[in-house]
């Protein structure tokens, strides 16, 4: 009998330690983002107050939706957490409202900021942007989702100037973009967002290398540098 009980106890040993590795394997191989609570269309929902983080390769598209009422404002932030992402906001009819581009960013903060012009299921579409870029990282979130207000309308318009500026400077029509972020710029001073205009002086900065105003260049770098230590906000800071 000693002998039976110690055999069915290596046997129960050896069962337990094939689930524990298993387990880990199993651990190993899934990837952050990989399970996604989603809808019949593979859209995951994006709640406010619940930021997702999700790891993208090459050629990967990250779909999520929101539900909004008309009028209703929305402002999404993508942080890119060492990858170059563009997200685009697309209308319940299908219709591409907006695109939020950072050129030549890795680390910095990408935003759809918009007011509700119908209700309905909103999606938001992340992918990568750089060719044969390794995977990496980024979070999104609903950092405001509410009724607008009078005081939105600078914050939209400051949107579709900065969407304005990355397409001419896509163009390589750096002069133009320049006029078009310094647009944006004034505005999101206006509203005291801090990270956009951050963001926004280092896409001037950029812009101003690419038609060799260097000295502009270097102030813009200086005064995002300045904010993004204000926010002890590292990524943003060594982008910079």
């Amino acid at each position: 009998m000693h002998r039976k009980s110690l055999l069915e106890d290596r046997v129960c040993l050896l069962f337990l330690s094939v689930c524990l590795s298993v387990t880990i394997s199993f651990s190993r191989d899934v990837k952050p983002g990989a399970v996604q609570a989603s809808d019949g269309n593979g859209q995951q929902l994006l709640e406010q107050g619940e930021p997702l983080v999700r790891e993208v390769a090459e050629g990967e598209i990250h779909s999520y939706r929101v539900d909004l009422k008309v009028g209703e404002f929305l402002h999404v932030v993508i942080r890119q957490l060492g990858v170059n992402v563009a997200a685009t906001l697309i209308a319940p009819d299908g219709q591409k409202l907006l695109e939020a581009d950072t050129p030549r960013s890795t680390q910095e903060a990408e935003w759809l900021t918009c007011v509700a012009e119908r209700s309905g299921t909103y999606s938001i579409e992340v992918r990568t942007v750089d060719k044969g870029a390794p995977r990496g990282r980024f979070e999104i979130k609903i950092e405001e989702q509410r009724k607008s207000t009078a005081s939105d309308e600078a914050r939209v318009s400051a949107q579709k100037a900065s969407t304005e500026a990355t397409r001419l400077f896509g163009e390589k029509n750096y002069s133009s973009a320049i006029g078009k972020y310094l647009e944006a710029l004034a505005m999101y001073r206006q509203s005291r967002r801090q990270v956009e205009e951050a963001v926004t002086l280092n896409c001037i900065a950029r812009s101003s290398v690419s038609v060799y105003d260097y000295q502009v260049a270097i102030e813009r770098h200086k005064e995002a540098l300045s904010i993004y230590r204000g926010l002890s906000d590292v990524n943003g800071e060594g982008t910079t």
